[in-house]
């Protein structure tokens, strides 16, 4: 997991920040599973979801992109 998380750290997500910024969009990764107990895991993709809105601007309509990776 670790190895896969470097990869995304270090190579795919300074890219996908890149290609971004030419459409002038801002990708800021966030790692919400680190807070999600193991009772509520059966929940994870509703729970991230739900912490993705609430951390949506609210100058604007919320209109956050998440894109889940690994389990």
């Amino acid at each position: 997991m670790h190895a896969e998380r470097d990869m995304l750290v270090w190579r795919v997500f300074p890219e996908l920040r890149r290609r971004a910024a030419s459409h002038c969009l801002y990708l800021q990764e966030v790692e919400l599973r680190w807070g999600v107990t193991e009772e509520e895991s059966v929940r994870t993709t509703e729970l991230c979801l739900s912490e993705v809105r609430l951390g949506a601007p609210q100058t604007c309509p919320p209109r956050p992109a998440a894109v889940q990776l690994g389990k």
